[in-house]
């Protein structure tokens, strides 16, 4: 219907609320997509857009095959649902054997897997469906085993934070009040590009697209670093792990000879593991003649330490720490304590020894 009415007049496009993706820019291009080839057609709905269905659009149409560049409709009418092929965000139905992933229903509580427990938004379905074939198109990733470490953590890392934004879950305990005021995050940056009147359909659908995009390209990003950089560093992680104990009796020092992002990964490989004595220092080579000691945080993001290089160490430098520390080779510690430098491997694993049994 909508494409007859194109061909009489393409104006009528822009006024109806049911507006196509490539609307705004051709409606000739919308009825010879359609006189050449069915398309499947991908409904959400209309009014405010917010950033679960914007992702949840660009990853069905950027990352599967079968929803390739189909045709979008924005609408509320059930009418208009019948005919789309996949529903995300609207039409109060879950069921992935008929296409329909909203999450708005009162008895709706499914999470991406019984390890989680925040309730899925419309990204966190599609994702949670269409995943694996996601990340295989973003990352490039055929080994099955990798596509699957990678699929756990683009949901742990990206997707989640969509899905609890969506669903109003905040990251800490809403009675602690924040320092400051956080202004940057991309739901409430996808909320800024929703234009003042939604009734402006032309202009709304044109927002909704660049939200998508913006959704799309973070989304790609983050997946194509945890894809490479962050797969890269896993196994050399874990099997410095597996050896902690030829670096120091404890299990509690570990030994990198090549620097890398490693936080996460001990976090991993300690469960994986089942190490139960936590790991507290890195011992790693930044530089031809420089050493690190680094303290293991708390948790990844976290500037707290499991234990910090001892406080009668924290500033001080060169001979005065030789002297306290009784390292020959140690040339700094940081004043927190989360790291120190020395001139050598061997003086680095001294230092993180005599840390360790302070």
């Amino acid at each position: 219907a909508l494409t007859r009415a194109a061909s009489q007049n393409p104006s009528r496009l822009f006024a109806n609320p049911i507006i196509h993706h490539r609307a705004a820019h051709s409606a000739r291009k919308i009825i010879a997509f359609h006189d050449t080839e069915e398309m499947p057609i991908i409904g959400t709905h209309s009014g405010a857009f917010h950033a679960d269905e914007a992702l949840a659009c660009y990853m069905l149409r950027n990352h599967t095959k079968v929803y390739k560049d189909s045709e979008i409709i924005r609408s509320r009418d059930p009418e208009d649902w019948a005919k789309c092929d996949i529903l995300v965000d609207v039409g109060g139905v879950y069921d992935s054997n008929i296409n329909r992933y909203d999450h708005h229903q009162r008895e709706f509580k499914d999470t991406f897997s019984p390890e989680h427990d925040i309730r899925l938004s419309s990204a966190g379905l599609v994702y949670k469906h269409f995943g694996h074939e996601i990340i295989a198109s973003v990352t490039g990733e055929t080994d099955e085993q990798k596509v699957e470490i990678i699929f756990q953590k683009v949901y742990n890392d990206v997707v989640a934070e969509v899905d609890a934004q969506d669903n109003g879950i905040s990251a800490y305990d809403p009675s602690i009040q924040p320092k400051y005021k956080l202004s940057s995050g991309i739901g409430k940056i996808v909320g800024m590009m929703n234009p003042d009147s939604v009734n402006d359909h032309e202009l709304a659908m044109s927002q909704f697209l660049k939200a998508s995009d913006y959704m799309g390209a973070y989304f790609d990003m983050a997946v194509k670093r945890i894809g490479k950089r962050w797969m890269n560093d896993r196994d050399p992680v874990h099997e410095a792990v597996k050896d902690r104990l030829s670096v120091h009796p404890s299990g509690q020092v570990f030994l990198m000879e090549r620097m890398c992002a490693w936080k996460e990964h001990v976090f991993d490989a300690e469960k994986e593991l089942g190490i139960n004595k936590p790991l507290l220092y890195l011992v790693s080579q930044s530089g031809p003649t420089d050493w690190r000691v680094i303290a293991v945080p708390v948790w990844p993001e976290s500037f707290q330490s499991r234990k910090a290089l001892p406080e009668p160490w924290r500033g001080i430098r060169d001979e005065q720490l030789q002297k306290i520390s009784g390292v020959e080779g140690a040339s700094f510690v940081h004043a927190s304590g989360f790291i120190g430098g020395c001139k050598s491997k061997e003086s680095a694993l001294q230092l993180a020894a005599a840390a360790v049994e302070f």
